[in-house]
């Protein structure tokens, strides 16, 4: 997962062809947190940050997650 303002976003599969991107509080997904990684800041405000993910979700749906790769 990635938390930006304090969500979590997960790619996540499901046998559907919508987004397969999830929103958490951070650290509370039902899989075991293993360690943070700080990544940086981003300049994108909240709108658009929705605006991304919302865009990606089109792209990673449920029916596309693969555990190995993503074609």
């Amino acid at each position: 997962g990635v938390e930006v303002y304090g969500q979590e976003y997960s790619f996540v599969g499901h046998p559907f062809k919508f987004s397969g991107i999830v929103t958490n509080v951070p650290k509370s997904a039902p899989y075991i947190y293993r360690e943070g990684l700080e990544m940086g800041r981003t300049t994108m405000n909240r709108h658009d940050i929705g605006q991304c993910i919302k865009e990606l979700g089109k792209i990673f749906t449920g029916f596309s997650y693969h555990l190995l790769n993503n074609k």
